[in-house]
């Protein structure tokens, strides 16, 4: 998944901005919050179709979700807590983003890029509620990384296509992410199914 990917890929990076950060002595939890802002101001530019300053807000609340966890390994502060606000914060900064573009008059194709994002979250908890479950990788798409990928690629494709064979470059970027989400979502589903027989078989 592109989610691994990222962080194999820049590990290096990654752990270098974060000691850097660290030395401010700043609550990791507070960085992990910063993610609202970002997004928040994120949302304001899409609504003002200053695509630009969206995509960089927009990248800034993902490039904080990566390291979070990365200076509260460093600062020896890494809790439970922390892992749970995390998981809390990144739904609340995707209904953001997604909120300005449907301010944006994009209401009906963020409508379901959210849905499918809500669902795909949500499955891997589900599942743990109705039988033991670990954090493995799920064979699926649509992971938090890729949806934020499709998103800024949508953003900067719009500043040089606005259109795309005459449909709008950023409601065609919202339905691309509506349709992975969903099918991701499906794809979990049966997933989840396979794992509930595996571990009735069991019994």
């Amino acid at each position: 998944m592109l989610s691994k990917m990222v962080h194999t890929r820049n590990n290096d990076i990654l752990v270098k901005i974060s000691k850097i950060i660290s030395k401010t002595k700043i609550d990791p939890n507070i960085v992990t919050l910063s993610a609202i802002i970002f997004a928040a101001i994120s949302a304001y530019y899409i609504i003002q179709i200053k695509y630009l300053y969206a995509i960089f807000f927009m990248a800034l609340s993902g490039i904080v979700d990566i390291i979070d966890g990365n200076i509260a390994r460093v600062q020896n502060k890494v809790t439970p807590f922390g892992n749970y606000l995390d998981a809390m914060v990144d739904k609340y900064v995707e209904i953001i983003i997604y909120s300005g573009f449907a301010l944006a008059g994009y209401a009906v194709p963020a409508f379901f890029a959210i849905t499918g994002s809500l669902i795909i979250s949500y499955a891997k908890p589900r599942l743990a509620i109705v039988i033991p479950a670990d954090n493995h990788d799920w064979p699926a798409i649509g992971e938090r990384a890729d949806r934020f990928t499709i998103l800024i690629a949508g953003l900067v494709l719009s500043m040089i296509y606005p259109a795309i064979y005459g449909y709008d470059a950023i409601s065609v970027t919202l339905w691309t992410v509506a349709l992975i989400t969903n099918v991701g979502a499906i794809q979990r589903i049966k997933y989840a199914n396979n794992l509930i027989k595996t571990h009735l078989s069991k019994r």
